[in-house]
């Protein structure tokens, strides 16, 4: 402050200055409270869609291993064509696979 302010002069500018301070840090005050509530909302909502992901993760993961499974290949014993096995189809009419003995 400059010294040819007098006395009144420099409270009034204190004071107007502790005013706007006061001011501020109400401002931040109710700013920290939304934030720390919209963090426990996000952390919430992130909870449970992390949750639901992982399930149907799980889910889908399971149905592709459905579709697809990896079983063993099996080779039909049914008829023999000379020294190769034909080829016939399993239970779930899929073509097997034909050898030689």
């Amino acid at each position: 402050m400059s010294k040819t302010l007098s006395v009144s002069d420099m409270l009034a500018n204190l004071e107007a200055r502790i005013s706007r301070h006061r001011e501020r840090r109400e401002i931040h005050a109710r700013e920290e409270a939304h934030h720390r509530e919209q963090c426990a909302f996000h952390d919430a909502e992130l909870a449970k869609i992390l949750e639901r992901y992982d399930a149907f993760k799980m889910a889908a993961d399971a149905a592709s291993d459905y579709a697809h499974p990896r079983r063993p290949r099996k080779v039909c014993t049914c008829a023999k064509a000379g020294s190769v096995r034909v080829a016939c189809l399993d239970v779930d009419d899929r073509e097997l696979v034909a050898v030689p003995e």
